[in-house]
């Protein structure tokens, strides 16, 4: 299913097919560009979090999220990095409580 029918508000750029291309390639090494690597995990993040407010679930899955965020008959490859990073920020998050 088209994610435009999933959510109301898709990011600005998800028109873009050039931009879009960059976002659902696999992570490279962060060190090679540690702010591009950043804005990639903030965009993933952002929208993953939209989309969990959006339907109302706090739960998620790599096989749903994929299925989410699928365009032009292709899924993002870097999620799973995404969904670490989000760990490890929440982990973080919570220790300083």
């Amino acid at each position: 299913m088209d994610p435009a029918k999933k959510l109301a508000a898709l990011p600005p750029d998800w028109h873009d097919d050039l931009k879009m291309t960059v976002m659902f390639s696999p992570f490279r090494d962060k060190n090679l560009n540690p702010k591009s690597w950043d804005q990639k995990v903030k965009f993933w993040s952002d929208v993953i979090i939209e989309q969990c407010k959006q339907s109302g679930e706090s739960l998620i899955d790599m096989q749903g999220l994929r299925a989410t965020f699928r365009r032009n008959e292709k899924s993002p490859t870097c999620l799973e990095t995404v969904l670490q990073e989000m760990m490890k920020y929440l982990f973080y998050y919570l220790d300083s409580k």
